[in-house]
């Protein structure tokens, strides 16, 4: 077991991690290198979403394929023109979404936690590129380090490059570690970091971004507490890394961070953000482009055991779910997770019904 403050990577480390991530994952869209977007280009990205299968549900509403036509409708597909992109930064946490509707559908009308629209969450101070607006001019689609998909537009602020390498680039910052906290009725999740203007005595003097009578990117001063943030990134330890996981203990579970929450890879995702990580997105992505990547599937009950109580702490996955596994917990093998059938973020033993379907084990170090 790797001892509690012994720091597992150092940042110059994890900063080459992250350039092997970028070049092993599919998934991963090089911001700076997006420059032009052909009419084909744009239609493709949209296209690449389909409406589920019908019937979806929505509290007491039946959805069939008649009653969203408004949906494709506001994709505005006619109106497509190549276009150089506009970079933006997300200056509230804002829905990613397969298609431009706030209409949740659901696939399941009494467990509604699964809304097969939404795609993923994009945090405070994430860089995107805009390339294309809803016809209802409310939504616009947008390209992100590891995702794209529709965002409401009062969720952004546009930027020109020099506003956006002072927020997204700047390299005096602060982390948010808290696992949220509400500044200006703004949610700033764990991982989210901002630009550090001064130091006080108690407090961080930072730059929030918002945004003009035009849509532009401005600075809106801000102090965050000192006791749930830090300067610059954590040191990547063991201990580190339990405190920030165990802070989502509890935490609500919903499909693509929905409703202020997190689900298994965005809950992953966060905690490891906490020390300069860029993971994928997705589980899928993850388990092929993230550290050394061990195959299980074909080991015995054992022989699992054994690889993962000698690489403490790892990453555990099984078909479309994540785990980090955490080491010994109350005198048992355990794992953290965020949790689709406990709706919830959960300490959880390493038990037969985990290890029988585990199919392959990373290790971030």
């Amino acid at each position: 077991m790797a001892k509690k403050d012994n720091i597992i990577m150092s940042l110059d480390e994890i900063k080459k991690f992250n350039k092997d991530i970028q070049k092993r994952c599919e998934d991963y869209n090089n911001l700076n290198d997006l420059s032009s977007f052909s009419k084909e280009k744009i239609q493709k990205c949209i296209n690449k979403y389909c409406l589920p299968e019908f019937p979806r549900y929505e509290n007491d509403i039946v959805y069939t394929k008649e009653n969203t036509l408004d949906i494709l409708d506001n994709l505005n597909l006619e109106n497509i023109t190549d276009n150089q992109g506009e970079k933006g930064i997300i200056i509230k946490r804002a829905n990613l979404r397969a298609f431009p509707t706030n209409k949740h559908l659901y696939d399941n009308q009494k467990l509604q936690k699964f809304d097969t629209i939404q795609e993923s969450e994009l945090l405070v101070n994430t860089p995107v590129v805009a390339i294309h607006e809803s016809k209802d001019k409310a939504w616009a689609f947008v390209i992100s380090p590891f995702y794209m998909g529709w965002i409401e537009k009062e969720n952004m602020a546009y930027a020109s490059t020099k506003d956006w390498n002072y927020f997204i680039n700047n390299q005096n910052f602060i982390t948010i570690t808290d696992k949220s906290y509400l500044c200006k009725e703004i949610s700033l999740d764990m991982s989210v970091t901002l630009p550090l203007i001064k130091i006080n005595r108690n407090e961080y003097e930072v730059a929030l971004p918002t945004k003009d009578l035009n849509n532009m990117v401005t600075i809106s001063k801000v102090t965050i507490p000192k006791n749930i943030a830090n300067i610059g990134f954590l040191e990547y330890t063991y201990e580190n890394l339990l405190c920030q996981a165990f802070k989502y203990k509890g935490s609500k579970y919903s499909w693509g961070g929905l409703d202020e929450s997190v689900d298994c890879s965005s809950f992953v995702g966060n905690v490891y953000r906490c020390f300069g990580f860029y993971f994928p997105r997705n589980t899928s992505s993850q388990k092929i482009s993230i550290g050394t990547s061990l195959s299980v599937q074909n080991k015995t009950l054992e022989e699992k055991r054994q690889i993962i109580e000698n690489n403490v702490p790892c990453l555990l996955f099984r078909p479309g779910h994540v785990m980090l596994y955490i080491g010994r917990y109350n005198n048992k093998n355990c794992i953290i997770h965020a949790s689709g059938q406990s709706l919830s973020v959960v300490i959880s033993e390493v038990d037969t019904s985990i290890l029988s379907t585990l199919d392959r084990i990373i290790i971030v170090k």
